[in-house]
């Protein structure tokens, strides 16, 4: 009796020892070396974070942030607002810049652990232009990386920081004409699918409209390249006022107002919108034209 159960006490420990240490393993990975204070930490510093008290949420973040780094996806969260409150309220420059490291390392780290590193490099690239604004280059890097990463799915945010920095680059002889043109036209793509699937959410219209301004402003929109870019935009979406009143703003602007593009859209957007732009964008393709008797109707 005394040997039988011997033996199912061994043969249970062969089959559930593995699973036993199994589990204690994947523990051990999610809570670190010191689980029950890495539970302690994560406790605390969430309670006062809960209280928009960072300060002190500080430390016990910090101590998860380090050694239990796989606990939770909020610690990389949470701990945005939590350093950065650091940063702002530091007055020692070495100690503020360490301070400033940690933080990109939050993106970084959340990367290694929790992955979708498109949408965080995306996360990243905004940061990273907000404490560095005149490092333009590698704000670009970041920014490139996770449109490539995103595809259509990319942060309207980050498409228009990247429109952005890629002007830089471009002033900065850096990138040439073509890369700068394929940059807006893939932000620029994705932002009009959104304005088109999104009609009433100005946010997605402002972001293109952005874009659309930094293009101009890059200094290389020549009328024909302009026409190149908006012909199929107008012609897609006629009905779109805010899109046709961007195309005849955008082409006054460049002095691009004796074509057939810059008639079309300002005959459609007086249909859309009678206003003293459309008509008077009218009569001045008309006056241009030697259509002095149109030009007058408007």
């Amino acid at each position: 009796m005394k040997r039988n159960l011997t033996f199912f006490a061994a043969l249970f420990i062969m089959i559930f020892s593995p699973v036993l240490i199994s589990a204690q393993d994947e523990d051990s990975d999610k809570w670190g070396a010191n689980p029950d204070n890495c539970k302690i930490n994560l406790s605390l510093y969430v309670e006062f974070y809960r209280q928009k008290n960072f300060d002190d949420a500080y430390a016990p973040w910090s101590a998860v942030f380090r050694e239990c780094p796989k606990a939770s996806k909020n610690t990389y969260i949470h701990g945005i607002a939590i350093v950065t409150n650091k940063i702002a309220n530091e007055k020692d420059p070495k100690v503020q810049k360490a301070y400033i490291d940690t933080l990109l390392k939050v993106y970084d780290q959340r990367i290694q652990y929790f992955g979708e590193e498109g949408k965080v490099l995306g996360l990243k690239a905004v940061q990273y232009n907000k404490l560095y604004p005149k490092d333009f280059e590698n704000a670009y890097k970041i920014a490139k990386k996770s449109v490539e990463l995103e595809g259509d799915a990319s942060d309207l945010a980050v498409m228009n920081l990247y429109m952005q920095v890629a002007v830089e680059m471009h002033k900065a002889k850096k990138i040439n004409d073509d890369e700068l043109f394929n940059i807006y036209n893939t932000c620029s793509d994705v932002a009009s699918a959104l304005v088109k699937a999104n009609p009433e959410d100005e946010k997605f219209r402002t972001v293109q409209n952005n874009l659309d301004a930094l293009l101009v402003m890059s200094g290389i929109a020549t009328c024909d390249k302009i026409i190149e870019i908006f012909t199929p935009k107008f012609e897609n979406n006629k009905n779109d006022v805010g899109l046709v009143r961007a195309t005849v703003k955008i082409l006054d602007r460049q002095g691009c107002n004796d074509n057939k593009l810059f008639a079309a859209s300002s005959e459609k957007l007086f249909e859309l919108e009678p206003s003293a732009l459309s008509a008077y964008s009218l009569a001045r393709y008309f006056y241009k034209s030697n259509q002095f008797s149109k030009a007058t109707e408007y």
